[in-house]
């Protein structure tokens, strides 16, 4: 051994002023100081280079300091110390230069906010303008904001004189009715030429109407239709698919779906959106759960309100599932027996030796000598047992599904089976392949599957599976111990008022069952006979109760009263 000692390499031995330093920079790094740490850890692998300790603690802990003086940087950048932030992102470049993607945009970015504040003050000495005001990032957002807000949008017409319009004209041209409701409502009338020189004199009588309601009135009239062109000014012209292609402006709208799951919910929406309001330039972004829709604005606005309609919160409900089990069994068993394993008496007969009257053989049996026999009697027992034995299972959760959809519920356990076996065909002779059987589990005990439908106002339909299952007994087969399981398994459906119970009973098991064993003609001999034989009887009683109780935690928010019908056109527009 101390030659061995002696031949083996030396290995480097750690400075104790290494250790010191490596346990007070973790110190300092759990205070969460990663320049003091960083610094004792260097300071430690300059004490031995060579140690991988000290090279895995500085490594550890280059990126946390440069982050800190990054995230010290941008707070001072955002308090307008623009000097002060740039600094600290170089330090952050300087301590950890491997991974410095962060700190060279930060540092861009710094730079180019002092440069804007230089170029501002230039201009206006006693200018001071706002950190947020020189973030480049921040500028970009602002000039798309800008550019998005100088986006044309649809004009809406505010009228001068918003009260109530009186009018009564009689065979009057439509361009003279239009002209007039304008100047009653304070709004510049533009009129198509093909629109003003056509039609024929007309009679209309007005009271108490809008401005919009008088326009849509004449418009109505006079086989025309009107769009506003400024908040004061709105142009009509005739109603036909040729004039609304060219003058009706088209809008676009962006719908984000908020209670859509699934793909095809959103598929569906947009293609019942599509056949309803006829837009053909309708499209959906499964991303984000969105539809993508550019139309006439009056078609938008329909398509609106329908998706407003359509794009409801699914309803929820609780449903409490108790189960309750009720198993008894009985055990009587009344016997006179003879020896346990039956009578084997012998008879002895000739000279006997022993003069005893009476004794005990080895099997508990008597011994009786007369002259020169002797006989064996056997020893009986009387056994008398009475058992009863009662069980009582309760189960009672709780689950909670959305309004058609399915939920399940697994109470118990995974029972193995073998569902089959195969043997690999590489055998020979003298070689005995190995037999590979495959196994399933089967979810044994209670499984309840309810898919829900909410009625309006209180109302719930429950379609249920429940299954209930255990195992009975075990068997071999072909060498492998195989389950018996029992079932009682149910399907139905039913309607339900909120918290009203709905019990499932009737599951009911008797069975009952009597073994009677004894001596052979013995036992059959009426009175006589239970002397010789015993009567084991067995009743077993089990029953079973299922409640479902369900509770409405959301109502499907659909309103009874007649909706306001909306006019969108007619059928022969387009």
């Amino acid at each position: 051994m101390a030659i061995l000692a002696l031949l083996a390499p030396e290995l480097p031995a750690r400075t104790r002023k290494g250790d010191r330093f490596l346990r007070e920079g973790r110190k300092a790094e759990v205070r969460k100081d990663f320049d003091q740490a960083l610094d004792l850890y260097e300071r430690a692998l300059n004490e031995d280079p060579e140690d991988p300790a000290y090279l895995m603690a500085v490594m550890r802990t280059r990126p946390s300091a440069a982050r800190m003086h990054v995230e010290r940087g941008r707070t001072l950048r955002e308090d307008g110390q623009l000097a002060e932030a740039l600094a600290e992102f170089e330090r952050a470049y300087a301590i950890d230069p491997s991974s410095s993607s962060m700190a060279e945009q930060e540092i861009r970015a710094t730079r180019q906010m002092l440069e804007r504040e230089r170029k501002a003050r230039e201009k206006d000495p006693d200018a001071k303008p706002e950190a947020a005001d020189l973030d480049p990032m921040r500028e970009t957002q602002r000039k798309t904001a800008e550019l998005i807000g100088r986006m044309r949008t649809m004009p809406e017409l505010k009228p001068l004189s918003t009260q109530p319009i009186t009018l009564k004209m009689n065979n009057q041209q439509p361009k003279v009715m239009f002209e007039t409701l304008g100047k009653l409502a304070g709004i510049s009338v533009l009129l198509d030429p093909d629109f003003a020189q056509s039609g024929r004199p007309m009679s209309v009588e007005l009271t108490n109407a809008t401005v919009e309601e008088a326009l849509d009135h004449l418009c109505v009239l006079t086989r025309s239709f009107w769009k506003p062109v400024s908040a004061s000014a709105i142009f009509v012209t005739q109603d036909n698919a040729t004039k609304r292609r060219d003058f009706e402006e088209q809008v676009m709208r962006v719908f984000y779906l908020t209670n859509v799951n699934t793909p095809q919910e959103l598929q569906e929406i947009a293609t019942t959106v599509r056949s309803i309001c006829d837009i053909r330039r309708l499209f959906v972004y499964n991303a984000q759960m969105a539809i993508v829709v550019r139309a006439e604005a009056d078609r938008v606005a329909l398509a609106e309100k329908l998706l407003a309609d359509l794009d409801k919160p699914k309803s929820e409900v609780v449903i409490d599932v108790l189960v309750m089990e009720y198993n008894r069994s009985r055990d009587r068993n009344l016997a006179l027996s003879a020896a346990p394993n039956g009578i084997d008496t012998p008879v002895v007969y000739g000279r006997v030796t022993s003069t005893e009257e009476g004794g005990d053989t080895g099997g508990g049996a008597r011994v009786v000598t007369a002259g020169g026999y002797s006989v064996v009697l056997p020893v009986g027992r009387i056994r008398a047992v009475l058992s009863d034995r009662n069980t009582r299972v309760l189960q009672s959760p709780q689950v909670r599904a959305a309004d058609s959809f399915k939920a399940s519920l697994r109470i118990g356990d995974k029972v193995p089976t073998a569902s089959g076996s195969f043997q690999p065909g590489i055998g020979g002779v003298g070689i005995n392949p190995l037999v590979n059987t495959q196994f399933q589990f089967i979810d044994v005990g209670v499984n309840v599957d309810i898919t829900p439908k909410i009625h309006y106002p209180n109302e719930v339909s429950l379609k249920v599976e429940v299954d209930m299952s255990n195992v009975r007994e075990r068997i071999d087969l072909g060498g492998i111990e195989q389950p018996i399981i029992g079932q009682r398994k149910v399907n139905f459906e039913v309607r339900l008022r909120e918290g009203e119970a709905n019990v499932l009973g009737g599951l009911v098991q008797l069975q009952e069952s009597k073994t009677v064993s004894g001596v052979p003609f013995l036992a059959a001999i009426p009175i006589v006979g239970r002397l010789f034989s015993s009567e084991t009887i067995t009743k077993a009683e089990s029953e079973l109760l299922f409640v479902l109780i369900p509770h409405i935690v959301r109502t499907p928010e659909i309103h009874r009263r007649k909706p306001a019908a909306d006019r969108r056109g007619q059928a022969t527009r387009s």
